[in-house]
């Protein structure tokens, strides 16, 4: 990982890896009764609406490998990670 983020590319695992565990946070906030209305209670005040979970991993399924690369190198993550 050290050498991604000093080289300033981010790998398709990188990207894989990251989306695998994105989903699998967002499957643990729907989990319970209350997480999951705490989860409704988030996206209503943030969003103004509240996304079905398919929807919401849908959504982490679309996110490209250059997308990544591109926040990551757009808003300096490289410099702040390794310093």
């Amino acid at each position: 990982m050290t050498r991604a983020l000093k080289s300033g590319s981010v790998s398709s695992n990188d990207v894989n890896r990251g989306k695998a565990l994105l989903k699998a946070a967002i499957l643990e906030s729907y989990s319970t009764d209350s997480s999951l209305i705490n989860a409704i209670g988030v996206q209503a005040v943030q969003l103004k609406q509240v996304q079905s979970i398919e929807s919401l991993l849908s959504a982490v399924d679309g996110v490209t490998q250059q997308e990544v690369q591109e926040v990551f190198i757009s808003n300096d993550i490289i410099g702040e990670l390794i310093q």
